[in-house]
């Protein structure tokens, strides 16, 4: 099999990481690119150790009008078949100036990803979209759902990249696939509800604080199960290249994930909970994907949220 060159951004990242370490794994050259906004160099020297397909450049890409040097250095690799983009402010609840840092880490990383695409013609771009895009919809949201309301200042530059990289179609590129993910969760996650409840019960405390009333209730994926969809799918012939990527429950909630959480890490530990409904301004409390086209294309997760939830809590 030929090699192939794709790029990753967001490559020190959780989900990154894990991507290009299956995409190496398979063959692929991989140029990974990461600010290590959130990423971490111990995820880079991991990518290093599967050997010298691997390339990592080290760049700021909410920079977009600063891309020279790298567009120099990525056009050494001769022609690249894809970029995955993932490069991203992902941790939601935990931004205090929450619209420069998704504007600059969420939507200009999106542009500098179309520049990227028309200097180096690159014709393929895989997009790590979101349920945010949505808002709060009150039925099982259809790719097809309209129209889109985000409701956090993540959610409308999903949704901000998610047009753009449409448009590009019509100048630059020639295949797009957005993949709108839920919660996705693993062991290795650097932030979210998992996280956030393995370190407030590190210390075995008497209590839980956590945020809202416990009833908000999402779908989480399993981080395997994400990668291995994504890359599945993203080779399915389908006209509409938006696919809601996601558990077939209907999820989980926080009151269940916290009842796991200290029966797994501290079983004195009580869970309290705040009397507001939601966890964080702009958080959409309940959610649940219509997953027909998901399965039609004949790939399912192996993992129900329920599941995914105790394989990420597992202490070994």
């Amino acid at each position: 099999m030929k090699s192939k060159t794709h790029i990753v951004t967001g490559v020190a990242g959780f989900i990154g990481s894990k991507l290009a370490e299956q995409l190496l794994n398979a063959g692929y050259t991989i140029l990974g690119i990461d600010n290590f906004m959130l990423g971490t160099l111990d995820n880079i020297n991991n990518l290093k150790k599967l050997g010298t397909n691997f390339h990592f450049f080290e760049k700021d890409l909410s920079k977009y009008k600063n891309l020279d040097g790298l567009i120099k250095d990525l056009n050494q690799f001769g022609d690249i078949d894809c970029i995955w983009h993932l490069a991203a402010n992902s941790d939601i609840s935990g931004s205090v100036d929450a619209l420069s840092i998704d504007l600059e880490n969420t939507f200009f990383t999106t542009i500098s990803t179309g520049i990227l695409c028309e200097k180096l013609n690159i014709k393929e771009v895989v997009f790590s979209s979101s349920s945010a895009v949505l808002g709060t919809v009150p039925i099982k949201i259809s790719e097809e759902h309209g129209p889109l309301l985000p409701e956090s200042y993540y959610g409308a530059m999903k949704l901000a990249s998610e047009s753009y990289l449409s448009a590009l179609k019509t100048y630059t590129i020639d295949k797009y696939t957005f993949f709108r993910f839920p919660n996705v969760i693993g062991k290795d996650t650097t932030h979210g509800i998992v996280y956030d409840f393995k370190n407030k019960l590190s210390s075995k405390p008497q209590y839980l604080n956590v945020l809202g009333d416990g009833n908000q209730k999402k779908p989480y994926l399993y981080i395997d199960d994400l990668i291995e969809g994504m890359i599945e799918l993203r080779n399915v012939n389908f006209e509409n290249r938006i696919f809601n990527l996601s558990p077939l429950d209907s999820g989980i909630t926080v009151i269940e994930i916290a009842e796991i959480a200290v029966n797994i890490l501290s079983p004195k530990t009580v869970p309290k909970y705040e009397e507001k409904s939601f966890g964080w301004p702009g958080d959409v409390t309940r959610y649940e994907y219509n997953t027909e086209k998901l399965i039609k294309t004949g790939w399912k997760p192996k993992f129900t949220s329920e599941e995914a939830i105790r394989k990420s809590f597992e202490i070994i």
